[in-house]
């Protein structure tokens, strides 16, 4: 069930993202964008409140009697004898740096073709929705041909988003990109957890 329990967990994670986009988008129309970075600061400060009161679980800490030096040799160990782990690692890497870009960067192309700022929250919901939608559907990622045709997806929209410049086609390429990325991202950490042995996971 790690796919179907990760995936709900960063559903509360997207929808968290959709909601501050919404409201970013309005406080954008309203204000300069100068004046809506500057009320993202009290946010941040008060995060750092909640960061300090969090106290972890200490059950990972019962099987910590290794070093690190030696348990990072032993987790390459695992991962270079296993070549599916490596596919997986390499996969990994490039799905993570996707969906960054589109996640992090997706103003950019707004900016391109001179978007209304009020419309990059509605944008910014959609596009940010990927974390949520992407989590409740990665238990469907899980075989082999399913993960290939969702690269394939992957790559067939990212040449929408190099050569459109329509707002509605861009948000909907977004949106497809990021959604498949942090889909199959989801799905093949649990493939990761799954294949690799339990005192190095």
């Amino acid at each position: 069930g790690y796919e179907k329990i990760l995936g709900y967990f960063n559903a509360l994670g997207g929808l968290a993202l959709i909601v501050s986009a919404l409201i970013g988008g309005v406080i954008g129309e309203q204000l300069s964008l100068r004046d809506t970075f500057f009320w993202s600061v009290p946010f941040a400060l008060l995060s750092i409140y909640f960061f300090a009161r969090f106290r972890d679980t200490t059950i990972q800490h019962e099987s910590s009697d290794t070093r690190l030096i030696t348990h990072t040799r032993q987790t390459f160990a695992a991962i270079f004898t296993n070549r599916n782990l490596i596919w997986i690692l390499v996969s990994l890497f490039a799905l993570n740096l996707i969906s960054g870009l589109i996640g992090e960067m997706y103003q950019l192309w707004y900016l391109e073709i001179n978007m209304p700022v009020v419309l990059y929250g509605i944008a910014g919901a959609v596009v940010l929705s990927t974390y949520g939608t992407g989590g409740v559907i990665t238990q469907f990622f899980t075989t082999k041909r399913s993960i290939v045709n969702g690269m394939v997806g992957i790559l067939a929209f990212s040449f929408v988003l190099i050569f459109s410049r329509h707002a509605l086609v861009l948000i909907a390429a977004q949106f497809v990109v990021g959604f498949l990325s942090y889909t199959i991202f989801l799905s093949l950490t649990a493939q990761m957890h799954r294949l690799l042995p339990s005192h190095v996971r």
